[in-house]
């Protein structure tokens, strides 16, 4: 520390208590230790300080006497007490320092308890005290110096309560129908099917729906739960937001799209297995995969030469989507390639793949009908086949189709059951030997 000027409002035979600010390169320090504005005196410090208040040095504490120094002799007792912080969070420590002109001093708390050394019993004319505690309690504490010949002082710890912990969303997860719940994502779905949304919170105390998803939007919901939404005919977004007690922290899922497939046309009812479920997940250890969404599922029309891990659950079928290019050559051909399951869901079900303007339609006859095709509809019972369609061109064992106007969507639909070919749809039951789940390994072979 550089000598530096002080200028001291105080009596010659004051002891004066100076604290080091920050204010500039020198170090200027100023105190005031009187109410006589008429004794002004100069004074020239010398470094190394005798007491040091913060282990890292940012405050620092002197006691010098004026009666040593040329100052004007003047009236007056006084004394003076510093808290060092001042503001502290509850159970925190902090020092005092003070420094008076009278002796016999005691300390006292007007408020609460000191904790630590405690603030109380006898004290030194000037000195530093160390390892106090703050109360646990939150709130303004007064602490007094109290001295000979009247004089005291007196100092405020403000106590302030610990910032709440962040509050975190640890999981936030979708299932459709009866599916398997994962992680949430933008979800295409089935007006009338059913989206549980659960979620999982820490150190959050009221959490609000948000979105415009009907039946998730603006519902009372606690900081940990599910809630259940049937899924309407307009589309939505579904956001979830929390916050802590003193609504400080704030954590937010981004905002997912949950869109709602085209109503099913009319034509369509009863051509889908009764009381069935449209699975959303059918790739096994890959649950973001959209199974409403052929591109998602094995990649841009047509497709890609890529290994699809496919399974289905008990009861359920597959509808996936997908709208081919309205310049689809004649020729184009592909096929989907069907082989034992790598990994350990069984595959000795019995599957049947058609292609249709229905979402999950299995009638034969009526397939066979508006496709024109009777390869439309194709039953297969072992594996190591393949499913094939293309264009009107292709070959004479292909579901054969040219693209449906205005841009409408086909569908490829999926299910395992052991019933012979042609079985009415809603008659239709599990196969799969009765496991719970059954799968295959699927490819796209493309010949163009």
């Amino acid at each position: 520390m550089t000598s530096s000027v002080i200028r001291i409002l105080a009596s010659a035979a004051i002891t004066a208590l100076l604290m080091q600010a920050s204010l500039a390169s020198d170090k200027v320090l100023q105190l005031q230790v009187s109410d006589d504005p008429e004794d002004n005196c100069s004074l020239t410090l010398e470094p190394n300080p005798s007491l040091m208040i913060e282990s890292d040095g940012s405050v620092i504490a002197r006691v010098v006497s004026l009666a040593d120094s040329d100052c004007v002799a003047g009236e007056g007792n006084a004394a003076r007490l510093f808290l060092s912080p001042s503001s502290v969070q509850t159970g925190g420590t902090f020092q005092a320092v003070w420094v008076s002109t009278a002796g016999n001093c005691q300390a006292s708390t007007s408020t609460g308890t000191i904790g630590g050394s405690g603030w109380s019993g006898s004290k030194t004319q000037d000195g530093v005290q160390t390892g106090l505690v703050a109360p646990s309690t939150a709130g303004t504490y007064e602490l007094n110096l109290n001295c000979d010949s009247e004089v005291s002082a007196q100092a405020s710890l403000q106590v302030n309560a610990p910032p709440p912990s962040p509050v975190a969303i640890s999981a936030f997860n979708f299932r459709v129908n009866s599916g398997t719940t994962q992680p949430a994502q933008n979800l295409t779905v089935d007006e009338g099917a059913n989206l549980r949304i659960s979620w999982s919170t820490t150190n959050a105390t009221s959490c609000t729906a948000e979105g415009s998803l009907a039946g998730w939007s603006g519902a009372s919901i606690s900081t940990s739960g599910s809630r259940d939404v049937t899924i309407g005919s307009d589309s939505g977004t579904v956001r979830l937001s929390c916050l802590n007690s003193a609504d400080q922290s704030t954590a937010q899922t981004q905002t997912f799209e949950i869109t709602v497939q085209p109503p099913v046309p009319q034509e369509c009812a009863g051509r889908r297995p009764s009381n069935w479920q449209r699975q959303t997940d059918c790739i096994f250890n890959d649950s973001t995969r959209d199974c409403t969404s052929y591109e998602a599922v094995f990649g841009s029309w047509p497709g890609t030469p890529n290994a699809r891990q496919f399974f289905l659950r008990q009861n359920h079928y597959v509808a996936m989507r997908f709208v081919p290019p309205a310049n689809m050559s004649s020729n184009f051909e592909a096929s989907i390639s069907v082989e034992e399951p790598q990994f350990g869901i069984a595959g000795t079900g019995t599957k049947i793949f058609t292609i249709s303007r229905c979402p999950g339609d299995f009638d034969r006859d009526k397939i066979t009908q508006e496709m024109g095709s009777n390869r439309c509809y194709f039953r297969q019972f072992t594996a190591g086949g393949s499913f094939m369609f293309g264009g009107l061109n292709a070959g004479p064992t292909h579901c054969k189709f040219v693209p449906p106007p205005n841009g409408e969507p086909l569908y490829l639909n999926i299910v395992y059951t052991d019933d012979p070919a042609g079985t009415n749809p809603t008659q239709l039951t599990w196969g799969c030997g009765g496991d719970q789940q059954c799968a295959n390994r699927f490819n796209i072979v493309l010949v163009q």
